[in-house]
């Protein structure tokens, strides 16, 4: 018999109501009796012994009532709680065997927990926290792995400043993304005129235009993945994709989009929105966050990055290096700053 979440629910079950009903019906009777009130059943059975066995049964019927509702519910609760958690590791899907398959490539199979004669041996008292630790690395595995588009474009965004503000050719990429931000790419880009013509779509008039809408969806992506895992990843996790998609070098670029700086700007004037070179810098704080990711997004993602010598910076159609380069410092190069 399959147990119901509420007690209220097993009372109006059928076999739980008919022996409450039984053991109601019997009670009256009994009462009846008991204070005379029901005629006596001469030659059959005396008043007093009826009244007895009409008490017995009563106490009986609904004595058997509790037994069936009580402890027959709270047996049959634990194969539907199994049922339950069988649903919530199915549900974990191939995420879950993903994360055991990269467990296993590390070295770590099953052979190795083993004796030489074929037996299990222990590893560890608490067997609770294994699980515990699988539970929040797949968490964290599927975070980040929805997170991995919305990083992609990202990367692949500040890759196009750094080419577009760079200075001389670019035709050999970087080693890695932490060689390319460990290098000159925080003063390169301090160079990018965001007023400078963009080659794109037609909402993409300006360096400006472009990367406000590409931060605009990096935001909203990243706010996405907070909003689906925030009660289950580390809060210093979720924390960190914040920070990222609400830094202050997003908003300062999507305000100055919106206030329309350019069309401001007198003409062939530089629109510069990182100067600073201290550790408050927009860009630097940015630039350290995102480094943050890639290390923890490296850890847990199913899915891989884009390899940095495959971006279109340096691949198929590359950018022209210097397309929006601003001169040199002077009265002809205009700074905005965010307060």
């Amino acid at each position: 018999m399959q147990a119901t979440p509420e007690l209220s629910d097993d009372l109006l079950q059928w076999p739980y109501l008919s022996l409450l009903v039984s053991s109601v019906a019997v009670g009256v009777v009994y009462l009846l009796y008991l204070f005379e009130l029901a005629p006596t059943l001469i030659g059959v059975v005396p008043r007093s012994q009826l009244i007895f066995l009409l008490g017995q049964l009563s106490v009986t019927l609904f004595g058997a009532y509790l037994v069936v509702v009580f402890v027959d519910r709270s047996t049959a609760a634990t194969p539907d709680t199994q049922q339950s958690t069988a649903r919530s590791d199915t549900s974990g899907g191939a995420v879950r065997h993903a994360a055991d398959a990269e467990q296993h490539s590390d070295g770590d199979s099953d052979a190795d927990n083993t004796d030489r004669d074929g037996e299990a041996t222990d590893i560890g008292d608490d067997g609770g926290s294994g699980d515990n630790s699988d539970d929040e690395n797949s968490t964290h595995e599927t975070a980040m792995t929805q997170f991995t588009q919305a990083l992609d474009e990202h990367l692949g965004m500040l890759c196009a400043w750094y080419v577009a503000a760079h200075p001389d050719s670019t035709d050999e990429p970087p080693a890695s993304y932490d060689a390319l931000f460990d290098g000159d790419f925080a003063e390169t880009v301090r160079r990018l005129d965001f007023a400078a013509p963009h080659e794109g779509g037609p909402h993409d008039r300006t360096w400006i235009a472009w990367s406000a809408v590409r931060l605009t969806e990096f935001r909203r992506e990243t706010m996405a993945v907070i909003d689906v895992h925030s009660d289950s990843i580390d809060p210093t996790v979720g924390a960190s994709l914040h920070n990222l998609a609400n830094s202050r070098l997003t908003k300062r670029v999507i305000t100055a989009e919106e206030a329309a700086l350019p069309d401001h700007l007198p003409a062939d004037t530089a629109l510069v929105l990182f100067t600073e070179a201290d550790s408050d810098d927009p860009l630097h704080a940015h630039l350290e966050l995102l480094r943050e990711m890639l290390a923890t997004h490296e850890t847990h993602s199913a899915t891989s990055l884009t390899p940095i010598g495959e971006r279109d910076c340096w691949s198929g159609d590359n950018l022209e290096a210097g397309v929006a380069r601003a001169k040199a410092a002077g009265d002809a190069e205009q700074y905005y700053k965010l307060f």
